[in-house]
């Protein structure tokens, strides 16, 4: 065989060892990273961040209008444990709902309690839940809402669904938990 064509042999051999050793180190480290979670907050938010939540969140890779339904213009987080999306009402500063959606390890800038992260991480599918503020350590935005809307889920971009209207199941939540109050305060 001649030397050029046994040269060009060789390393077409040591490219092609090459390429799949790196696709085998990429997909292992594709494995070990997770997967990707929408990463943005309603730019409701945008207005009260610096007073009230630097302190307490990671921002999010952007504010934006398009959290509500996530396109490629908001920003993704690798994430290993699971993703989430809050909703909830910021009455006293904007008047309406705001949505917050990122990754568990990245909510809050002093992390979780681990048993609440285990258990949110472990739900494995998509769950909503209408949840006390204070169980997730979260900065009150509203001193009329102690509830919130969150959800979590487990996969890549998982956290896209809209959770808008689901957000009225805050406003239910509240109603009850006050009719509850009335009658008790009331015997």
């Amino acid at each position: 065989m001649p030397a050029p064509v046994l040269l060009l042999l060789t390393t077409m051999a040591t490219l092609t060892r090459s390429a799949l050793r790196y696709a085998v180190e990429n997909s292992n480290n594709v494995n070990r990273l997770g997967f990707m979670c929408y990463s943005c907050a309603s730019t409701s938010y945008l207005q009260i961040w610096n007073q009230h939540l630097l302190g307490h969140y990671f921002p999010p890779k952007n504010f934006t209008e398009s959290c509500w339904n996530p396109t490629s213009e908001v920003g993704v987080h690798t994430c290993s444990t699971a993703c989430f999306t809050i909703v909830e009402e910021i009455f006293g500063h904007t008047n309406q709902e705001a949505v917050i959606r990122g990754c568990i390890d990245r909510l809050l800038l002093f992390g979780l309690d681990d048993d609440i992260k285990t258990a949110i991480s472990t739900l494995g599918q998509r769950s909503c839940r209408t949840i006390d503020r204070h169980l997730l350590n979260l900065v009150s935005l509203s001193d009329n809402v102690p509830l919130v809307l969150m959800c979590s889920c487990t996969g890549n971009l998982c956290n896209s669904d809209e959770v808008q209207n689901n957000a009225n199941s805050i406003n239910l939540c509240l109603l009850l938990v006050l009719i509850t109050l009335f009658l008790f305060f009331r015997r």
